[in-house]
């Protein structure tokens, strides 16, 4: 078990307890997720998506394909570290992959709206998104920090 924490953009960070099984090695799977919101929906997507992105650091320890760079364990810290940010009730589902690059990306995309987010491992990630007649890049957006309100604002339409 590891105390972690669950940020709101909208509101204070609370604590979430993360249980691992069989430990907390790169091939566990997340079995148990508390976090106190609102929705209980929330709770099951971050679970659904922690365990993404276990399953991708476990599957992906080296390139994809030839010349291609798999995706640091680093890379993975920060993909997880931003899905206990999100306020997946208010931004909906994103489909998470690697890239022949070394990127961990999440994806949003819909008829209003697209969101590209990648995490290449090095404390910060960049996104485009755009959707409801707004358009923004950003580059070096601290892992670490909270998520920018143009990328929710964007991310919202994808719900």
């Amino acid at each position: 078990m590891k105390l972690e924490q669950y940020f709101d953009a909208f509101g204070p960070s609370i604590p979430a307890i993360v249980v691992y099984s069989p430990d907390f090695g790169a091939a566990c799977e997340i079995t148990t997720i508390t976090i106190p919101v609102l929705e209980t929906i929330t709770r099951d997507y971050a679970k659904e998506l922690l365990n993404r992105v276990r399953y991708l650091r476990s599957a992906y320890v080296s390139p994809i394909e030839t010349g291609g760079v798999a995706p640091s364990t680093k890379a993975f810290q920060d993909a997880e570290s931003f899905i206990l940010k999100l306020p997946l009730n208010r931004t909906g589902m994103p489909t998470i992959n690697v890239a022949s690059d070394g990127e961990v990306n999440f994806c949003w995309s819909n008829a209003q709206s697209r969101i590209d987010l990648g995490f290449f491992g090095n404390g910060t990630y960049s996104y485009y998104g755009s959707g409801g007649g707004n358009e923004v890049v950003r580059d070096d957006v601290a892992a670490n920090g909270p998520v920018p309100s143009d990328l929710l604002k964007i991310a919202s339409l994808s719900t």
